[in-house]
Parts: structure tokens; C-alpha cells; sequence
């Protein structure tokens, strides 16, 4: 679950630093490295199934690894649009182990790191200057950290302070609402769930806030778990 909000983050910043699209150069074998993260998470799919999904992880990395520095290093024409190739990559390749081995806490420090390394990366080839490639990493992870933040919050939240939701809250409509978003990821539909969860009896106020103030929602979310009773 963390692993696609971390590329959709990683997308952005290749668009806002880069000037290019991130997603238009996403490797899709990466996109199905997290898609089998996400079905295993799930238990959809088998422990030899992320065996071979970590495989492919493994090559993805070091390639774009590769690309990364050769994108770097290069004056040939097209290296901006290698660089954020190399970015959505890299970073799919750690969001799958973030998803499936490594504790999120660890995966959020690698990819505000790897953001960070990226910018200061690309302020030292524009500008030549040390001081301006070390700011650059700075307000770069410090940015990443904050929508990592956010992440937290939508996924984690109850697990720092319990809440339950009693069994008169989980009403046909209400359950199947909550599946329809998280299935079809239609995060703009929380507020209506908010509503149907008033609607059956359920008045916590920190389960309908979630529901209906501005933020960031990814699956994982905590309140439509806690609807769908999901580990």
C-alpha cells in the first residue's frame, strides 16, 4: 500500500524538478512488481509469487541505477527524461520492499534520502555549487518527509490511538461502499462515507474527520480497514 503512494509521490517530484512527466517514463514492470506487493498484502497472491516479484525488483533497481548515473554524467540530449526514468524506478523498486520486507519507518528514510540525493544531484549539475546542491537536498527530503508524513497518518493512525467501530456501522451500504473505494482507489468518495457512517450510528468524531477533511488517502487508509475489518 505505502509502496504506489511513495511512486505517485516520486512521479510528482520527477515532474516538478525534472519539467518532465514521471509517469510517462515508468517502467510498467515496475508498476506490477507493487501491483503483486499490493495482492499479497491481500493474501491474492502466493509467497513463490513475491519471490519472483522481488527478482524483478532486483534487476529494475540496478538498472535504473545505472541509467541514473549515466543520466548524470552525460551531455547527450534526453538525459533530463533518463534521470526521471531512473527516479520512478529506483523508487518502485524500494516501495516493493518497503511493501514487503523492510518496516515503513525505514522505507520513508530511504525514499526522502533518495529524493534528496536526486535534488542536490541535479542543483550540482545546474549551478556547480556545493552549497547550492546541499540546499537543494535539504528542502527536497524535508518536503518528501512531510508528504511521508501524511502517508502515516492515512495508514497508521489507529494504530497509535485505538479506535473500534461498533458492529451497527458496518451496514451493507457502508461495507460496500468502503470496498468500491478502496478496489477502484476512489479516495474522493470518503466524505460519503463519512456521511453513511453518521447515517448508520456511528458518531466518533476522529473516524469522521478522517473521512471528510482535505488530506492525503492511499489504500491502507485506516478508516476504510476499519470498515472492512482488515487486519
Amino acid at each position: 500500500m505505502l509502496g504506489q503512494a511513495v511512486l505517485a509521490s516520486t512521479e510528482d517530484f520527477a515532474a516538478d524538478l525534472l519539467g518532465v512527466p514521471g509517469a510517462g517514463y515508468f517502467d510498467e514492470r515496475c508498476q506490477a512488481v507493487l501491483d503483486l506487493a499490493e495482492r499479497y498484502a491481500d493474501k491474492l497472491a502466493t509467497e513463490q509469487d513475491l519471490q519472483a516479484a522481488h527478482a524483478v525488483a532486483a534487476r529494475e533497481n540496478a538498472s535504473a541505477n545505472e541509467l541514473l548515473e549515466l543520466a548524470f554524467t552525460s551531455g547527450a540530449p534526453g538525459w533530463v527524461q533518463m534521470a526521471a526514468q531512473a527516479a520512478t524506478a529506483v523508487t518502485a523498486a524500494a516501495a516493493h520492499a518497503a511493501a514487503t520486507e523492510v518496516n515503513a519507518a525505514d522505507a520513508a528514510v530511504a525514499a526522502a534520502a533518495f529524493i534528496g540525493d536526486i535534488a542536490g544531484a541535479w542543483a550540482a549539475k545546474e549551478t556547480e555549487s556545493a552549497v547550492a546542491a546541499r540546499e537543494a537536498f535539504v528542502m527536497a527530503e524535508r518536503k518528501e518527509w512531510g508528504e511521508q508524513c501524511d502517508l502515516f497518518r492515512d495508514l497508521f493512525w489507529s494504530s497509535f490511538c485505538p479506535v473500534g467501530l461498533a458492529a451497527v456501522g458496518r451496514t451493507l451500504a457502508v461495507v460496500a461502499l468502503a470496498r468500491t473505494i478502496y478496489e477502484e482507489r476512489a479516495f474522493e468518495r470518503l466524505p460519503i462515507l463519512g456521511d453513511a457512517l453518521e447515517d448508520a450510528g456511528i458518531g466518533e468524531a476522529v473516524i469522521l474527520a478522517h473521512c471528510r477533511e482535505p488530506g492525503v488517502h492511499v489504500r491502507g487508509c485506516w478508516v476504510v480497514d476499519l470498515v472492512l475489518d482488515k487486519e
